[in-house]
């Protein structure tokens, strides 16, 4: 299984919709940053704490990247022995990979470069907007991953990329 997990990975590593939405987000993330200049740490990091379900948005491309041509894929991996339970979970945890991993690319590419840009008023207060920060990605981890599973169940069970 892990085999399988890292032969999707790679898959979807090559891919360009995988690459054209990581440019697109880190550009956003970056004007994300660039527009909240005038503000200081703590009201960046609340910023941040409110935007966290639009991670939503970004599901079906990555279900497009795991699942894209999933016709002649299917078949090379059936015929070479693989259960389907197999395929489907092996192409749902490396989705979830790819997605916890772009997240974590973002958040910490974001935070880490904004740190040293902003000003710093109260120590205390950007600790709790980090705790803050935190209690509402672990809110928002479990939706993006539940709505994943959706869209790849969706994308598994009817053919074309209309789903």
């Amino acid at each position: 299984m892990l085999n399988y997990i890292k032969a999707e990975l790679w898959k979807a590593l090559r891919h360009r919709i995988f690459w054209g939405t990581t440019i697109f987000l880190v550009l956003c993330t970056a004007l994300f940053g660039f527009l909240m200049h005038s503000a200081d740490y703590v009201e960046l990091v609340g910023g941040v704490s409110v935007t966290m379900l639009t991670g939503m948005l970004v599901v079906p491309l990555l279900v497009q990247v795991v699942d894209g041509g999933r016709g002649e894929t299917m078949k090379n991996e059936i015929s070479f022995g693989l259960s389907r339970g197999g395929i489907y979970g092996g192409k749902l945890l490396s989705g979830l990979l790819l997605g916890l991993g772009l997240c974590t690319v973002l958040m910490i590419g974001l935070l880490g470069i904004c740190f040293p840009l902003l000003p710093h008023d109260d120590p205390e207060a950007e600790a709790v907007a980090l705790g803050i920060l935190g209690f509402c990605l672990l809110a928002a981890v479990p939706v993006w991953c539940g709505m994943f599973a959706l869209c790849h169940a969706m994308a598994m069970l009817f053919p074309g990329a209309a789903v």
